[in-house]
């Protein structure tokens, strides 16, 4: 037995019905292009063959049509033009594609940053020092027995450019500041680096 679909008679403006094969109006074109815009696809709405739009009837009201998909299929290959506005259908779906492609990066550079944004968290805060151990494998300690530690030179260095790095971003003072007439880039680290020399003789806790 086949199942009953909505159907509604579409009402131009002045009062006649419109064919079926004349149902390609703007606002069915931005209801599918919307469809493809939110799932890059306009497959993953289809059901049983059709796709259900919300339509505007005679009296104003929204209500549900089914469309055969393969008619939106034919609508877009063959470059349909919608009846009132003369918009290209093919044009306004690969633009909902590329908007959905847009939305897609974006949501994935955000991932990304929050991503970076919680590892610079943990390199700027990670411990720097480490315990001395001997050549034997033991940790050394102090009269006292308390464990002897020192700066690490590489995670002191880690730490001292990543906090440097972001300190260029967001102050300008930091910033490395370029001339192109006879002069070269104004930057240093060795204030840093010195830090970590300073630092890399054995530390009692």
């Amino acid at each position: 037995m086949k199942k009953n679909r909505n159907k509604i008679n579409v009402i131009a403006k002045n009062g006649k019905r419109i064919r079926k094969d004349s149902l390609l109006f703007a606002e069915v074109a931005h209801e599918v292009a919307d469809m493809v815009r939110e799932t890059g696809s306009i497959f993953s709405h289809q059901k049983d063959g059709f796709i259900k739009v919300m339509l505007t009837d005679g009296d104003g009201k929204k209500v549900p049509v089914n469309i055969k998909h393969s008619t939106v299929q034919h609508w877009s290959k063959n470059n349909c033009i919608t009846n009132d506005t003369g918009e290209n259908f093919s044009d306004l779906i690969a633009q909902a594609r590329l908007d959905f492609k847009a939305k897609r990066r974006e949501k994935l550079q955000d991932e990304m940053l929050t991503l970076a944004e919680l590892n610079l968290h943990k390199v700027l805060a990670m411990k720097t020092k480490l315990p001395v151990i001997s050549a034997n494998g033991k940790m050394v300690t102090n009269e006292k027995g308390k464990e002897i530690k020192r700066e690490d030179a590489k995670l002191l260095k880690i730490q001292a450019e990543t906090a440097m790095s972001i300190a260029e971003r967001f102050d300008a003072k930091y910033q490395k500041t370029e001339k192109t007439e006879n002069k070269h880039v104004v930057f240093s680290l060795s204030a840093l680096r010195a830090t970590v020399e300073n630092k890399e003789k054995p530390e009692e806790e």
